[in-house]
């Protein structure tokens, strides 16, 4: 209980101090600037879909032979 107490002085008087100034703000304001020319982002998907039909489970086993190095 006493522990409960004390932080709830400590919370309470942190939430009385005063805050601190804030940043410069002009590195914000430059970055959302909409004068500056940026380069267009390209069109179309980065990777392509190679489309694959849903089959019946196979034989793991000669997978996993064929993908081996060995």
């Amino acid at each position: 209980m006493k522990f409960q107490v004390a932080a709830a002085m400590l919370l309470s008087a942190s939430a009385c101090a005063p805050m601190p100034p804030l940043p410069d703000s002009s590195g914000f304001t430059a970055a959302a600037d909409p004068a500056r020319v940026t380069a267009p982002l390209p069109r179309g998907p980065a990777v392509d879909h190679v489309r694959r039909e849903v089959v019946a489970p196979g034989d793991w086993r000669s997978l996993n032979d064929a993908q081996s190095e060995n």
